[in-house]
């Protein structure tokens, strides 16, 4: 059965908040689509809301491993103190138009638990990096010199439900990597794998990165394809029908 906190369902209903606010949806239709995603959550089969933008996808959930959801004004878990930037975002390249962050756990064979992320950013189509180059390549370029390793650049066809696929840039950057261990424990430096995707759609460059253990990556990455397929411009909200009390 799926895990969903009460923190988790508090960051999904921030994350909604936002991408209601920017997309200019009133308070009553806000909370009718909170209530409906987390139900949907609870079963295992929601559409995100990419925060900030009309776009939504399939978060894949291995193993039905417990997440938390991270924006940035999230506190660090069990405090009223500002989220970890080492949690929010990778320690080595920060993600130009960050939306948020999923953190997920899964033991360990040691008995210890494993802990590893998807981040999501978003800019307008068109924008480059900071250094003049393509999004995904200049992200790529980044991480590899942060980590001292080898940038691994290719495309890839992402199929959808309905038949079509799309193509996405993908950039993996494998070495050895900084993850948060359990409340209180210091980081720990395993082997694992760096991978983004990046493609536009209506005028929104999406950037999907997930930092994975390697001992887990395939499992985990292999999904990675029929996440980026699913992206889509979210359905209008219903208008009204007559007589209903307007937002």
């Amino acid at each position: 059965m799926t895990i969903v906190s009460r923190e988790s369902v508090a960051r999904w209903g921030l994350a909604l908040v936002c991408a209601a606010t920017l997309l200019g949806c009133g308070r009553s239709e806000y909370e009718r689509r909170l209530n409906a995603t987390v139900q949907v959550l609870r079963t295992g089969g929601a559409k995100f809301p990419v925060p900030g933008t009309p776009l939504q996808l399939s978060m894949p959930r291995p193993n039905n491993d417990p997440f938390t959801l991270y924006i940035e004004s999230s506190a660090e878990p069990g405090t009223n103190e500002p989220v970890k930037p080492e949690r929010l975002q990778p320690p080595f390249v920060k993600l130009p138009g960050f939306r948020c962050c999923f953190e997920m756990k899964r033991p360990d064979d040691g008995g210890g638990q494993l802990t590893y992320y998807c981040y999501m950013a978003a800019t307008p189509a068109g924008e480059l990096g900071s250094d003049g180059k393509p999004m995904e390549e200049s992200i790529g370029a980044q991480a590899a010199a942060a980590l001292n390793a080898q940038a691994v650049t290719d495309t890839v066809s992402c199929p959808a439900a309905d038949g079509t696929s799309a193509t996405w840039q993908r950039v993996t950057v494998t070495a050895p990597q900084s993850f948060l261990g359990v409340a209180g424990a210091p980081p720990v430096t395993i082997p694992a794998v760096f991978q983004l995707y990046g493609h536009e759609i209506d005028g929104w460059r999406l950037i999907i990165v997930w930092r994975v253990p390697e001992k887990i990556s395939k499992e985990i990455l292999d999904m990675v394809p029929g996440m980026a397929g699913s992206v889509a411009v979210a359905p209008p909200a219903a208008e009204p029908a007559a007589g209903a009390p307007a937002n």
